[in-house]
């Protein structure tokens, strides 16, 4: 079972139940309307991460079929999300100006993004140590 995490000053849940985590199509739309903002905010601050058409709807269905996609929520509504699995990710196949030091498996967090209204309250880095943790569940 994944803890619930406290921040600022509210209790916000991450839905996982019977440590299946259970999403649906409108809480894709509610994640992609967090990631719209977050694009926005990169593209003001002259940032060219997830400016070209990524991620998309069907990164985060995969993502959820998967069992890697997580959502934060609070009363019911969805104010991040992440990706999280221990796995080997295509991603780090080959690796330029360095190398992996180990064979060890390894976990990876990608799509971490927190709603504009809960910016700047440390959301982010709390899903962060929820990931740091979720292995030991």
């Amino acid at each position: 079972m994944v803890p619930n995490i406290n921040v600022y000053d509210a209790v916000v849940t991450m839905r996982v139940s019977e440590n299946k985590i259970e999403l649906s199509e409108n809480d894709v739309k509610e994640m992609m309307n967090i990631v719209r903002q977050a694009q926005e905010y990169m593209r003001n601050q002259q940032i060219d991460q997830w400016q070209n058409g990524y991620p998309n709807e069907g990164v985060f269905l995969s993502d959820i079929s998967k069992e890697m996609s997580y959502v934060i929520e609070e009363q019911g509504k969805v104010i991040g999300t992440f990706a999280f699995a221990v796995m080997e990710d295509p991603t780090y196949k080959e690796i330029f100006e360095g190398e992996w030091k180990g064979s060890d498996e390894y976990a990876v967090i990608h799509r971490v993004a927190v709603d504009n209204q809960v910016k700047g309250n440390g959301l982010g880095g709390q899903m962060l140590c929820c990931a740091g943790i979720m292995p030991f569940y």
